[in-house]
């Protein structure tokens, strides 16, 4: 997972990552801990989310994380801080 922040600004535990949403057609970013959704990460500080993520249109929900071609194609490759490599004895 690729994240933007190692704090993130609602529960200040988890790790805020770029996801793809199931309609395949956005990116966005979401907390890997309370699963708040934050639409960009040049407002992300503002602490603005949306929790919980919206049980209406399961379009909506992060379907997975986002690979560096797709932050990259977005135009978000700056905002990049790490990736948290998942490992590989779990």
């Amino acid at each position: 997972m690729f994240y933007v922040s190692t704090s993130c600004p609602t529960c200040h535990q988890g790790m805020v990552g770029f996801c793809r949403y199931q309609d395949d057609t956005q990116l966005g970013l979401m907390c890997q801990r309370c699963e708040t959704l934050y639409s960009d990460p040049e407002h992300l500080s503002s602490g603005h989310g949306q929790y919980p993520p919206h049980d209406a249109v399961s379009e909506a929900h992060p379907a997975r994380w986002a690979t560096q071609n797709e932050i990259e194609m977005r135009g978000w490759l700056s905002f990049i801080e790490g990736e948290l490599v998942p490992d590989s004895h779990d």
